[in-house]
């Protein structure tokens, strides 16, 4: 998949590419899509959402130029995968998710991938949108949704 669907369009990014040889995306997809894991498409994961085409996620984790000195604060997380990603190269990953069952599989999948440095949990952990600080993360944070 990442030779001939992702480097040979142009993703250049050496630790880019070792991030999506090493993340294994059919462990973020369900059973029954399990054998089109590593087409270059869009899944549905269920709940009318969907995991990312992989070169769309290698092209979205390229521009934001991480590196293990950089944190990620994500808003959704979807199936998992670009968390996933995101993991391999940035210092932390934050996540924050309102749904409970997205979430339990998550954090399952943290164990079994050994994302030590991705903080998964529900909600923002705010009371309010205005209490939301993103300068927390400093000038030279990104934040992925």
């Amino acid at each position: 998949m990442v030779e001939e669907q992702i480097a040979a369009r142009g993703i250049t990014d050496e630790a880019v590419l070792k991030a999506l040889r090493r993340v294994p995306r059919d462990q973020f997809v369900p059973e029954v899509s399990r054998r089109l894991a590593y087409a270059d498409c869009p899944l549905p994961i269920g709940e009318g959402q969907t995991i990312s085409q992989p070169y769309m996620v290698a092209l979205m984790t390229q521009c934001l130029k991480l590196d293990k000195s950089k944190s990620v604060f994500e808003i959704g997380t979807g199936s998992g995968y670009q968390t996933a990603i995101l993991a391999e190269l940035a210092k932390d990953v934050i996540v924050r998710d309102g749904d409970v069952n997205r979430l339990d599989w998550m954090i399952a999948k943290q164990y079994n991938l050994i994302l030590n440095n991705a903080d998964i949990s529900k909600g923002l952990g705010v009371t309010s949108e205005k209490s939301l600080n993103l300068s927390l993360f400093g000038p030279a944070s990104y934040h992925v949704s």
